[in-house]
């Protein structure tokens, strides 16, 4: 039921990017775990897209300094970036404020678009289980970082 709300949230902020860029989206399965959130389009494939909703302000990520977000969903991203020659953006769904953040991860030929540091580090593996992992972790610079609404 949490997981949902999350969905919801996502899908409020791909509407909101979109309307925002003059793109349609169409998203991926979300019963289950896809290597990227939606596809943004016009006539053709313009990026590929992960989605990530969470409850802090824009104030409480300057805070942290970084975002940080799992290694492999970005090496994911860029191999399907780089497979439909479009770029991969990484958007964040500021709940509280009903805000999105974004990063330009790659490039139409899956390069880094972004300098970011790996630490591997102790996470919650999701909002619906408070199961504590250690992962490979990239931590994205917040001056590379981009606001929508």
């Amino acid at each position: 039921e949490n997981g949902r709300r999350y969905i919801a949230h996502q899908h409020e902020c791909l509407r909101r990017f979109c309307a925002a860029h003059g793109v349609n989206y169409i998203t991926t399965d979300d019963e289950g775990s896809a290597d990227v959130d939606a596809i943004l389009y016009r006539s053709n494939t313009v990026a590929v897209v992960e989605v990530k909703s969470r409850n802090l302000t824009h104030g409480q990520l300057e805070a942290y300094g970084s975002y940080l977000v799992s290694q492999s969903k970005l090496e994911r991203l860029m191999a399907l970036a780089r497979g439909l020659r479009c770029v991969g953006l990484l958007l964040v769904y500021l709940i509280p404020e009903r805000r999105t953040v974004w990063w330009k991860v790659c490039g139409r030929e899956g390069e880094r678009e972004l300098d970011w540091q790996v630490r591997a580090t102790e996470t919650s593996t999701s909002c619906n289980d408070a199961t504590r992992v250690e992962d490979a972790n990239a931590f994205l610079p917040l001056e590379s970082m981009r606001t929508c609404g």
